[in-house]
């Protein structure tokens, strides 16, 4: 993804400024980028795939597996028992929660923002306002970044939510970008320290965080406008990567979750980026657990098809839209199944399990299905009245037209 660019070099006292600051020449993209459009999963599916077993009764459930090593092999068994659907709903709606799943008897989980404190107007949840992370980063202070976000935490454990958006590490690259209050620096390194910290404390608490944005995003303008940004391998890894390399190589076994980025790298959505997702965060750094993709808006080139492929487990998505499988295919549901895993594998693997008890619902659980139930009734009842009232005065108006005739 390094591009057509000759990049300025202090060599022989910056012999190459002048080829290095020359306007460009060619105006040509050389690639292509896909768009909901113009992406079709099917174009690379594999026909010697075969189609994976679902619907299975094998008598596991989601539970049996906490503590489970990632390899073994009950895993297998247990996404043999989910159906094609609950995979793909479990993938799709994963905006502000992780959906329940009756086959393998796995609850309802809740995550949410943010990177200050609870404050989820979704969830209906507020709490104390923390200080951003840039004026946490100015104490060069780990051991406070530590009881930091476990007083966090602990405010986010009272409303029984499991999984964080944050922390935010991505690097100042300018003064003026429109998210630097929820970044902590310019430098990698301080940002590593500081954002490891915070994990730390976050995990003491009994949380997942989801670290973000994976990566490159450093740009709040047309940020989910198809922004391609270019880079090389040396300051990708120097400086981008650092902060996530070091969170994922201290926590590589589903203690931790990750967000992925709206922008492309190169011609690639970092939500589909297999290269990114697969080849590095996965295959070099070793990591197993989940990873959501930032939110699931209309943006036109967000596609869940596309993204589980590409490495992203779970669409932050609440409306269906694009973060509904349509392929389902062989290839597709051997991808889904892998997805899957690794959103169960985080988890189970959580304090949302921790006190669980197999075959009865959280008392907490009960009261957030209560009050959906509620909130379902009232809005009925709103619309109901609302048709009520139309009908009258459409009454009303017929009478009065009547009577002037």
């Amino acid at each position: 993804m390094e591009g057509d660019i000759t990049y300025l070099s202090r060599k022989d006292g910056f012999a190459n400024y002048d080829t290095a600051t020359a306007a460009p020449t060619n105006f040509e993209l050389d690639g292509t980028i896909y768009g909901n459009g113009t992406y079709d999963p099917t174009d690379y599916d594999n026909d010697d795939d075969k189609m994976p077993t679902t619907g299975a009764d094998n008598g596991l459930e989601l539970f049996d597996l906490r503590g489970a090593s990632y390899d073994d092999d009950r895993w297998e068994d247990l996404l043999d028992e989910m159906t094609v659907d609950e995979m793909v709903d479990l993938i799709a709606f994963g905006g502000h929660q992780n959906i329940a799943v009756s086959s393998i008897d796995k609850i309802r989980i809740l995550d949410t923002d943010g990177p200050a404190g609870v404050n989820s107007s979704t969830l209906g949840i507020f709490g104390t306002g923390f200080c951003s992370e840039i004026i946490l980063a100015q104490t060069w202070n780990t051991e406070l970044a530590v009881a930091f976000s476990e007083a966090m935490g602990q405010e986010f454990a009272d409303y029984h939510v499991t999984g964080w958006y944050a922390p935010s590490m991505n690097i100042h690259r300018s003064a003026f970008g429109g998210r630097d209050f929820e970044y902590y620096s310019e430098d990698s390194k301080l940002s590593a320290e500081m954002a490891k910290a915070e994990v730390e404390g976050i995990v003491n608490a009994g949380m997942y965080p989801f670290i973000k944005h994976f990566v490159l995003n450093e740009q709040e303008i047309n940020r989910n406008a198809f922004l391609t940004t270019w880079s090389n391998e040396q300051a990708m890894r120097e400086i981008y990567f650092k902060p996530f390399e070091d969170i994922i190589k201290a926590y590589p076994d589903g203690k931790i979750a990750v967000m992925s980025s709206y922008n492309f790298l190169g011609t690639e959505w970092a939500g589909s980026c297999t290269q990114l997702l697969n080849d590095v965060l996965r295959g070099e750094w070793g990591y197993k657990g989940m990873v959501i993709s930032d939110y699931f808006g209309n943006y036109g080139y967000m596609d869940a098809d596309r993204a589980v492929r590409g490495g992203t487990d779970m669409m932050l998505g609440t409306a269906g839209n694009d973060a509904i499988m349509t392929d389902l295919s062989a290839t597709s549901v051997i991808a889904m199944r892998k997805a899957v895993k690794n959103i169960l594998y985080t988890t189970v693997n959580s304090s949302a399990y921790e006190n669980y008890v197999p075959g009865e619902t959280p008392g907490w659980l009960k009261m957030i299905y209560a009050a959906d139930a509620i909130l379902a009734v009232l809005l009925i009842a709103a619309e109901a009245a609302l048709i009520i009232r139309y009908r009258k005065k459409r009454n009303n108006d017929q009478i009065i037209v009547t009577d002037g005739e």
